[in-house]
């Protein structure tokens, strides 16, 4: 069974892109996070306890306390490896080429979306990795 994580302050998004993961994957087991402190907390908590992380992560990066790539910086320390794993995706309304070049300057990101996702990007993606 595959493991979502689906970071974003809009609780919309979230709802929307959850349905369209159990329509792909019915399977599949989708955790949400509103809060990326706690999200950050959550991804930390399974690094350093050797847990797998999920096997799909995507991050919003305009959020309220800590944005994208603050959550990013914070996940910086750890080695790349240990991502390896999982596919960490931005999914943004952000379509700046500034952020979408910044969040490549991350070694574990794997890609970069606008949003919201539709049922074929998110097949691509299931499909393709």
């Amino acid at each position: 069974m595959k493991k979502y994580l689906l970071i974003d302050d809009d609780h919309i998004f979230n709802l929307v892109h959850k349905r369209t993961i159990q329509i792909i994957d019915k399977d599949g087991e989708v955790i949400e996070f509103k809060d990326s402190v706690m999200a950050l907390g959550y991804i930390k908590a399974q690094l350093d306890t050797g847990e797998t992380l999920p096997d799909y992560i995507f991050l919003d990066i305009s959020m309220p306390e800590m944005n994208g790539f603050e959550l990013l910086d914070g996940l910086s320390d750890y080695p790349v490896e240990l991502f390896a794993h999982t596919k960490l995706y931005i999914v943004t309304s952000s379509l700046n080429d500034r952020d979408m070049k910044k969040a490549f300057s991350y070694p574990m990101l794997t890609g970069y979306y606008g949003k919201p996702l539709s049922i074929e990007v998110i097949k691509g993606i299931v499909e393709n990795h």
